[in-house]
C-alpha cells in the first residue's frame, strides 16, 4: 500500500469531503518513476488548505501520507485518508516550497506585485507575512471585505486585506 505520487488535482465538496487524484511522481531519471499505488484517495472531511496539495509530490505507507517529511494525513483504508489540521498542511507546504533566489526572485516579485501571474502571487507569498501579495480576486469570499480573513482559492493561504 505504499504511495509515491504527484497530486494531479484536488476535488473538495462544500461539506469538506472529496478526493485527491494521483499520478506517478516524475523522476529525476527515466527509470525511477514513482508508483502512485492508487489513482485516487478519498476523504470525508478536510481543511481548505487541502487545495495547496495540487501539483505536489506525496508519499507514504500503510498508515501515513507525507508531504516532504511532514505528516499531512493518516490512512483509514486502502483508498481513504483523514487529513491532519490545516496548520499541519500549511507547514508542510511551506517546508516543501523551494526558496526563489537571485534574478528569478526579482522577476517573480515583480510579477506578483503587478499581479501579472497568479502562480507568482502564491509562490512569493508562501510563509512570508510581511510580503503577502494576495488580494480580493484571489479569495474564495465573493465580497471584498476589509479586515476579514480570506482564503486563497489556489493555494489556500489565509490572508487579510
Amino acid at each position: 500500500m505504499s504511495i509515491d505520487a504527484r497530486v494531479v488535482s484536488v476535488v473538495r465538496r462544500e461539506d469538506g469531503s472529496g478526493e485527491l487524484k494521483l499520478a506517478g511522481r516524475p523522476a529525476a531519471h527515466k527509470w525511477e518513476d514513482g508508483n502512485p499505488g492508487q489513482n485516487t484517495l478519498r476523504f470525508k472531511s478536510s481543511p481548505p488548505e487541502v487545495f495547496a496539495l495540487a501539483g505536489r509530490n506525496v508519499w507514504g505507507g500503510s498508515d501515513t501520507i507525507l508531504l516532504g517529511q511532514t505528516r499531512i494525513a493518516r490512512r483509514t483504508g486502502y483508498t481513504s485518508v483523514a487529513f491532519e489540521s490545516g496548520s499541519a498542511i500549511r507547514t508542510a507546504v511551506i517546508a516543501d516550497t523551494p526558496e526563489v533566489t537571485g534574478v528569478r526572485k526579482w522577476w517573480r516579485t515583480l510579477l506578483a506585485r503587478l499581479r501579472l501571474s497568479s502562480a507568482a502571487v502564491c509562490q512569493m507569498s508562501v510563509g512570508k507575512p510581511p510580503a503577502d501579495y494576495h488580494d480580493y480576486p484571489d479569495s474564495t469570499t465573493p465580497e471584498p471585505w476589509h479586515f476579514h480573513e480570506h482564503v486563497c482559492r489556489r493555494c489556500a493561504k489565509r490572508f487579510t486585506v
